[in-house]
């Protein structure tokens, strides 16, 4: 149950490290994630579809292949990795592979149950790094999840 638990925490606490990346860096220079999508999207479809458009080019050839391998051709996409999104990504997949570990010691039923504590772990990282507050309606949530894993724990 206690491998559950952890697993609950980084899946709770991944969204927040990716809220934070969307803050510093989508929505700094593109201004939406949608937009920032688009704009990518442009710039490399150019690369990609040259072959479709220039019968001369080949998916293979040197011109493609060294249009398409260079690292400057990509560099918007490279400015969006940073710290948050790596952080986001370690403790998601971290958090999966501990929940798909934790599998094998259970049942599903019980231990699904127990991961909505996630949702407190959010609510918890959020409150303290990202300075979000709750409305009434999100704290009574809450207290259901809390006492719907109370309920259910006895049985584990």
């Amino acid at each position: 149950m206690l491998v559950v638990v952890i697993s609950a925490i980084l899946m709770g606490i991944f969204p927040i490290f990716f809220k934070r990346w969307n803050e510093v860096n989508v929505e700094e220079k593109y201004g939406t994630l949608k937009n920032c999508t688009k704009i990518i999207y442009k710039e490399i479809a150019v690369i990609w579809s040259k072959p479709l458009h220039n019968a001369e080019i080949k998916y293979l050839s040197k011109d493609f292949l060294s249009e398409a391998f260079n690292l400057k051709n990509y560099s918007r996409l490279f400015d969006l990795i940073d710290r948050y999104l790596i952080a986001g990504i370690l403790t998601g997949f971290l958090g999966y592979i501990i929940w798909i570990f934790s599998l094998r010691f259970g049942e599903v039923s019980i231990l699904f149950s127990i991961t909505s504590l996630q949702f407190i772990a959010t609510w918890i990282t959020g409150y303290l790094y990202l300075k979000e507050r709750l409305t009434p309606l999100q704290v009574m949530g809450i207290v259901s999840i809390i006492l719907g894993v109370a309920l259910i724990a006895p049985q584990v």
